[in-house]
């Protein structure tokens, strides 16, 4: 595939070469072995037209000039031409920046993995909010550059299987799909229509290994948490009371100890409620209500 875009993209430059009058094989050069010259030697070759030292001298040199078009030729009257600065405002710095392809896709990237740590760790609104966030501003940064939508549905799957990964043991091998659907959709996204426009291959590398070594750690850490419990025995959880964080109807989730748990309860409990934890099931708490919490407690229903 590179060879592919290496051959349209030597027989490209080399067309305009020739249809400008330029040196064609310094610019197939330029192309595949990435030479460069300076501006003085640049003029030498017949790569460039001119040389001038600021905006002043370029009008005066292209006046007289003569330029091919598509269907005509224009002959250049800059000489004296009045011109003037326009400084971008402070949205259209926020747009550019956010057009920066290597911006852009550690946004969506980053959006992603936080809006789905958020959908299988609800209550924790922090990450969801962040993650929506950076999925707003990556959709503005997408709809500024040519996207390839095909791309995002490979960059969602590959966030998919990380997440599947955190759920469903499969001794790295949903981790590394993922990470294989990660690079290919991310280095993929702005490859078309315009090949030039692309993010870089270190970046993405850089943090697809990011994403990856995450979830490789925190897969690491509740397969031990499942295989060792904490040393000070299960038993030592029973009885003790938790905040439900997400309703319990019958499952949800509680906080305990300074952790999030996945909590089942036989009675619903309402956020917020108590409840005291009576077993421990692998990773999930067998819960009931703590005394004086009423499930589903509801003043105005009980005031009627």
């Amino acid at each position: 595939m590179s060879e592919k875009v290496m051959n349209d993209t030597v027989a490209w430059v080399e067309a305009i070469a020739n249809y400008r009058g330029r040196n064609a094989e310094w610019a197939k050069a330029a192309v595949e072995r990435s030479v460069s010259v300076p501006s003085e030697k640049a003029l030498e070759l017949g790569v460039i037209d001119l040389v001038a030292s600021d905006l002043p001298e370029l009008l005066q040199k292209l006046d007289g000039r003569t330029v091919r078009l598509e269907n005509e030729t224009v002959v250049l009257r800059t000489a004296g031409a009045a011109y003037e600065y326009s400084e971008l405002n402070e949205s259209q710095k926020i747009l550019n920046t956010l057009a920066n392809p290597n911006i852009a896709v550690l946004l969506l990237l980053m959006g992603l993995v936080l809006l789905g740590y958020e959908l299988t760790h609800p209550g924790l609104w922090i990450p969801g909010i962040a993650g929506l966030i950076s999925l707003l501003l990556a959709a503005l940064a997408l709809r500024m550059l040519p996207t390839n939508y095909a791309a995002i549905l490979l960059i969602v799957a590959g966030i998919g299987l990380f997440l599947a990964e955190l759920k469903f043991t499969s001794y790295g091998l949903l981790t590394l799909a993922g990470a294989i659907c990660l690079f290919f959709g991310a280095l993929a996204l702005f490859q078309q229509p315009k090949p030039f426009i692309g993010a870089s291959v270190g970046i993405v590398a850089g943090i697809v290994a990011t994403v990856t070594l995450l979830v490789a750690l925190l897969t690491f850490l509740v397969a031990r948490a499942q295989l060792h419990p904490s040393q000070v025995g299960v038993e030592s959880y029973v009885g003790q009371c938790a905040e439900v964080i997400v309703d319990l109807s019958p499952r949800g989730k509680v906080f305990f100890n300074g952790t999030y748990w996945d909590a089942v309860s036989r009675t619903p409990v309402a956020r917020g409620g108590k409840v005291r934890i009576v077993a421990l099931e692998g990773m999930v708490l067998q819960v009931e209500p703590a005394d004086g919490n009423a499930p589903n407690s509801d003043p105005k229903a009980a005031s009627g």
